[in-house]
């Protein structure tokens, strides 16, 4: 059983210099492996615990850590923007009245809308340095 995830990271495009950039991250910070499915995607094998990445015609090892995080992200992102403001608002009121889990969702929420906040501000930085 493979879980798949869109890849949100060394997504290349037409930018030959950040594509460059790319290719010399990748041969150095990373192990390559024989690509398994030869499209862009994040994947986890549940059978074997083994975790890996494939863009651009190749593929490389990731930490199933990583993995987890990214998919705790994605299961945040579905619930609704309202249910997250009223638990929210109950958690700062009274932290006692919540579940744990609801109490988790809190949390995971607040870190996903840091990491877009994040996320949004690094793709700025990015584009203007490569306008000037």
């Amino acid at each position: 059983m493979i879980k798949v995830l869109p890849l949100t990271f060394y997504v290349y495009g037409n930018n030959s210099r950040l594509n460059e950039r790319y290719d010399f991250e990748l041969e150095n910070y990373f192990d390559e492996i024989k690509p398994v499915f030869k499209r862009t995607g994040l994947y986890y094998n549940r059978l074997t615990r083994y975790c890996w990445f494939e863009t651009n015609g190749r593929a490389y090892v990731y930490e199933p850590e990583n993995f987890f995080y990214e998919f705790n992200g994605y299961v945040a992102l579905e619930q609704d923007i309202e249910t997250y403001r009223l638990l929210k608002n109950l958690y700062d009121y009274n932290p006692k009245v919540l579940t744990k889990d609801q109490i988790t969702h809190v949390k995971r929420y607040e870190q996903e809308l840091r990491y877009r906040d994040l996320k949004r501000k690094t793709l700025a930085r990015l584009n203007h340095l490569q306008n000037s």
